[in-house]
C-alpha cells in the first residue's frame, strides 16, 4: 500500500470506530423495551393454552369474564377484598397502559386500549390477595 491508501484506511477506521462507540452509547441510553402487541398476544396465548389444558387457577371469587368486563376496578377489588389502587397499578403495569385510568374505570374501557382476557385480571387480583393475606 502506498502512503495515501494507508491514510485513507486509517481515516475510514477512525470513522467506523466513532460509529461503533456512538451505537453502544445509543443502546445504553435507550429506555427499557416496552411490551409490544405481539408480546401481549403471546402472553394471552399462553394463558389460553393453560385454560384449555385445565391448568386454570382456582379463584377465590367465582365470576364470569363477561360479567367482569362490566365492572370497575374498584368493584373487582371489592370482590377480592383487596386495595383498588394496588389492583389498578398492577393492571396498568401488566399491560403497559398509557391511558388515564382510575379505580372507577370499567374494565371494558381499559380493553379498548388492549383486549386482555378478564381471567388475567383474576390472576392479578389473586396474586395481590395472596401477598396481602
Amino acid at each position: 500500500m502506498n502512503k495515501m491508501n494507508k491514510q485513507e484506511l486509517m481515516k475510514t477506521m477512525g470513522v467506523a470506530a466513532v460509529m461503533i462507540v456512538a451505537a453502544f452509547v445509543f443502546i445504553g441510553c435507550r429506555k427499557p423495551v416496552e411490551k409490544t402487541e405481539d408480546d401481549k398476544a403471546a402472553q394471552q396465548k399462553v394463558h389460553k393454552k393453560e385454560v384449555e389444558e385445565g391448568h386454570e387457577h382456582d379463584y377465590s371469587v367465582e365470576i364470569e369474564g363477561k360479567k367482569m368486563k362490566t365492572l370497575t376496578v374498584r368493584k373487582v377489588a371489592d370482590l377480592w377484598k383487596i386495595n383498588p389502587e394496588t389492583l389498578l397499578a398492577k393492571i396498568i403495569d401488566e399491560f403497559n397502559f398509557k391511558g388515564n385510568y382510575t379505580i372507577d374505570t370499567v374494565l371494558e374501557k381499559m380493553r379498548e386500549e388492549y383486549k386482555f382476557s378478564p381471567s388475567i385480571i383474576k390472576d392479578i387480583a389473586e396474586k395481590i390477595k395472596t401477598n396481602n393475606g
